[in-house]
């Protein structure tokens, strides 16, 4: 049966809408568009400085007040600890985004990329990311990424350098904030590329 706007959705086809847009690592699309990452907010440069600092300087501390040979541990877990708080949150920070083949990608500096598919996609707004609690993932190094939730948009994912600037992502049950360097020609990009491109 058709619609004003097209063929009406069966059961599987809800069912099928419903499903989180993340498709898996060994997919890949053809780039149409790339999008560099915002650059990092001063909060955030702020926040890399002084985690970068303290990942040099706390064994440096922990090293002079240990007598004797305990300073061989802490020269052995140093490299641990600078992974930890730095190397960790620098592979898995966004670095761009790339839209293509009906999917986004979200590039990271040190990993495969993230793939997000359009099909489904309902809405793509410029918007500032309100004040979220961390759920899991980084809260600042090196940019803003992983799961968060605020009282306004519920759960969603963040992979974003700049909180002030960025595009909110909506799919059925899941959202998204990224932070292209141009929010508005980012959303025309992944709106072209959505099964609602046409429609009111």
């Amino acid at each position: 049966m058709e619609s004003a706007f097209g063929r009406r959705p069966t059961d599987s086809n809800r069912q099928r809408q419903l499903r989180r847009p993340e498709r898996t690592r060994t997919a890949q699309i053809t780039v149409e568009a790339a999008f560099p990452a915002a650059p990092l907010e001063r909060n955030a440069r702020v926040v890399t400085a002084l985690t970068g600092l303290l990942a040099v300087l706390l064994p440096l501390a922990l090293l002079l007040a240990q007598p004797g040979g305990r300073g061989l541990l802490v020269l052995v877990a140093s490299p641990t600890l600078l992974v930890a708080l730095v190397a960790v949150p620098l592979v898995l920070s966004p670095a761009g985004y790339a839209v293509g083949s009906g999917d986004l990608a979200v590039l990271r500096r040190g990993t495969r990329p993230l793939l997000f598919h359009l099909g489904s996609l309902l809405a793509a707004r410029p918007t500032a990311m309100p004040r979220s609690l961390r759920v899991l993932g980084s809260g600042g190094m090196f940019g803003w990424w992983g799961r968060f939730g605020n009282r306004d948009w519920g759960r969603f994912k963040a992979y974003a350098t700049d909180r002030r600037r960025g595009v909110l992502l909506e799919w059925p049950g899941f959202k998204l904030f990224v932070s292209p360097e141009d929010p508005d020609a980012f959303c025309r990009a992944v709106l072209a590329r959505s099964a609602r491109k046409g429609r009111p």
